[in-house]
């Protein structure tokens, strides 16, 4: 069975997906093909040739001003302007004009972090399958590439094209044109794999700006999906902090899809329907039915977990650990609380 991994685009945003990758490998799965778009091509090519502990150490030390050659102030530009960026990359021409005029930023920095992190030969060598997306700006033509339709020495001109964005100097990459960010046509692109008969698909989403693709109805059952449960970093993430947090999130978001767990901020390990109907044995069909309104679930277990995540957050419990429930629960009874129904409900779970 071939298994393949997913990166879509969204710039700094694209420290998740390494924190992801980290979670595949502490269980054993091993991808057979990498593709992304824009940022996500960018850690798409260094993982499949092999280089995950160097690209890790490059998102946990990143200084994004560095990266794309920007100041502070016009970062946060950029960041408080993320809406118009994402009306660009959905095609308005206009903006494309105005854009074309404009001196833009320098992409040499992107360009030396990527000649530092990558060895063509490495991925070239390392038989894996490797696929990206770039728009060509003549007539807005997507262009799926994999990596058997780079000419040698080009690797790093297709993933700058496929990494584009409008805030970049303009700059004729590859024939003589100028390509645009992946993202004005598809931002997480699983038809690259899933064209090439792939058996399942992981596609990493972070929320990133730009156009996604419908996945056929055929190809539904292979592609497993996994996304931010949180608020993730922005686009071009000044804070370190942040960057970091935003690693472990995909760490952790990767790991509750994998092994299963309950949970939806944080993790829990799996128990059965039947324990929450026990922790619930007390509570009155009044008062759950209320919790289940308030957070518009269906279920005990749904219920439960939501107020127990509702508290944790309130009590700004660590998101970075895999719990078990009937310990976490224990700890907050231990707690003082403010009266509210929530609250309420949690205290009156029955652990013995």
């Amino acid at each position: 069975m071939k298994t393949g991994l997913v990166l879509e685009g969204g710039a700094i945003k694209g420290a998740y997906q390494v924190g992801a990758y980290m979670a595949f490998r502490k269980c054993g799965i091993k991808f057979d093909g990498f593709a992304g778009t824009s940022i996500g091509s960018f850690n798409a090519a260094i993982l499949a040739s092999g280089k995950y502990r160097e690209l890790l150490d490059f998102w946990m030390n990143v200084n994004p001003g560095s990266v794309i050659g920007a100041d502070e102030k016009l970062i946060k530009a950029i960041n408080s302007d993320e809406a118009k960026i994402n009306d660009l990359l959905k095609g308005s021409v206009s903006s494309l004009k105005t854009w074309i005029k404009g001196q833009g930023i320098s992409t040499d920095p992107l360009m030396e972090i990527l000649n530092e992190l990558l060895i063509e030969e490495e991925l070239r060598n390392s038989k894996k399958d490797f696929g990206l997306v770039t728009v060509k700006l003549k007539g807005l033509a997507p262009k799926y590439v994999y990596l058997d339709d780079i000419p040698e020495g080009k690797l790093y001109d297709y993933i700058l094209a496929s990494c584009y964005l409008p805030v970049f100097k303009i700059k004729k990459i590859i024939d003589d044109n100028i390509y645009l960010d992946g993202g004005f046509y598809d931002k997480c692109p699983v038809s690259l794999l899933l064209n090439k008969g792939y058996d399942r698909v992981y596609a990493i989403r972070i929320n990133g700006v730009g156009i996604g693709r419908p996945i056929k109805k055929e190809d539904a059952a292979k592609v497993i999906t996994i996304k931010p449960s949180r608020k993730i970093c922005h686009t071009f993430e000044m804070n370190r902090k942040a960057i970091k947090d935003t690693i472990k999130m995909g760490y952790y978001d990767t790991l509750r899809c994998i092994k299963n767990f309950d949970g939806y901020k944080y993790c829990f390990r799996k128990r059965a329907a039947k324990y929450y109907d026990y922790l619930t044995r007390k509570i009155s069909k009044r008062e759950l039915e209320r919790v289940k309104l308030f957070f518009k679930v269906d279920t005990k277990k749904e219920a439960v977990i939501k107020a127990v995540e509702y508290l944790a957050e309130k009590k700004y419990i660590d998101y970075n650990k895999v719990y078990n429930l009937y310990g976490l629960v224990r700890k907050m009874k231990k707690s003082g609380y403010k009266n509210h129904f929530v609250y309420d409900f949690v205290m009156k779970l029955k652990l013995i």
